[in-house]
């Protein structure tokens, strides 16, 4: 049984081709044909779209676990910064933008679409403008 899970038949796996990625991005943008592509790279046409789904969906996966990272990330800069508010008799906490960029590393608007998200998710509800509290 082991043997037949090692060689599972058919043709290899074709490997993406050398400048794979700066000739895809250049094909995505329209600067250069499906026949440059096919002729440069020397595949078949099949081949060519099988190769390019392949990339897109690695992007994808590559770009989800980078949200989820950063998503986590601004959770913890959360927690770790929440306070008491004796005004709003809970705990509370504010982000200011320039502070969570450089302390995260994460663009001002990826921190307020993962706020949005985490919203959203009703994690965290918004109070007024900067500052918002953690569900309980």
């Amino acid at each position: 049984m082991s043997n037949i899970l090692k060689n599972r038949g058919g043709r290899p796996e074709i490997n993406y081709p050398y400048l794979w990625e700066m000739y895809h991005i250049q094909w995505e943008k329209g600067d250069i044909t499906e026949k440059n592509m096919i002729e440069w790279l020397g595949l078949k046409k099949t081949t060519l779209y099988k190769l390019s789904k392949k990339y897109k969906k690695e992007l994808y996966k590559d770009k989800m676990n980078t949200v989820l990272e950063h998503e986590q990330l601004v959770l913890k800069y959360i927690l770790e910064n929440k306070e008491f508010d004796k005004n709003f008799h809970e705990e509370i906490f504010c982000i200011n933008h320039d502070i969570a960029r450089n302390a995260l590393k994460i663009s001002s608007p990826a921190i307020i679409n993962i706020l949005k998200k985490l919203e959203n998710k009703n994690k965290i509800i918004k109070i007024k403008k900067g500052i918002w509290k953690l569900k309980t």
